[in-house]
């Protein structure tokens, strides 16, 4: 599939309907140890249009990978800065 033809495809709403309950939730909640914070969305009831790239990017920023902050830092001073 080339570039073009894959940004069209992921730019196009697309209408889903599907529904939030407190036993879905449950269900969820089962096959994890601790407390996920599943809960049930009663604005899911009925059908919404979203664009597949919109979703991806608010998955992509909502996983973002939480780094140590110094994690670089000592490679990016030079070694005669370097405290002692």
């Amino acid at each position: 599939m080339d570039l073009r033809r894959a940004l069209d495809i992921v730019a196009q709403p697309w209408t889903y309907s599907d529904v939030s309950d407190a036993q879905l939730c449950a269900d969820v909640q089962a096959y994890a140890d601790d407390d996920l914070g599943v809960r049930h969305v009663p604005a899911l009831g009925g059908g919404a249009a979203v664009r597949p790239m919109d979703v991806l990017l608010r998955l992509a920023a909502a996983t973002n990978p939480q780094y140590q902050t110094d994690l670089y830092k000592p490679a990016l001073v030079p070694a005669g800065m370097r405290r002692q």
